[in-house]
């Protein structure tokens, strides 16, 4: 249930680092999407930062111990959507993403 727990918390933060318009969705396991909609690039990295540092200030409780609080890491992979199709887009945030992960996680790369 803890893993639960701190994926709703996730969840709730980047919905509030966004603006009402973009759509925030669970997009597998542990991952989400964010569509960011009429934004230019500088938009996309500040939201992206945005979103970053407010789940890296999430405490969310340890799983075997609740009174240690753990600090979220996430990565970030960004791409544009202009004249293309979704899942070649897709296709480049994750590779971005996976390329984050790889460099030592809670980074922001972009395809």
């Amino acid at each position: 249930m803890m893993g639960d727990q701190a994926l709703i918390r996730v969840s709730a933060a980047i919905r509030n680092a966004v603006r009402s318009r973009d759509i925030v969705a669970r997009f597998g396991g542990e991952e989400f999407m964010v569509l960011l909609t009429n934004s230019s690039e500088e938009t996309a990295w500040k939201t992206a930062e945005r979103i970053r540092q407010r789940v890296y200030d999430l405490k969310i409780p340890h799983m075997f111990n609740e009174s240690v609080a753990t600090n979220v890491t996430i990565s970030i992979g960004l791409t544009p959507l202009i004249n293309d199709n979704i899942e070649q887009a897709l296709a480049r945030a994750d590779g971005a993403l996976y390329e984050a992960k790889n460099k030592g996680r809670n980074i922001i790369l972009a395809s």
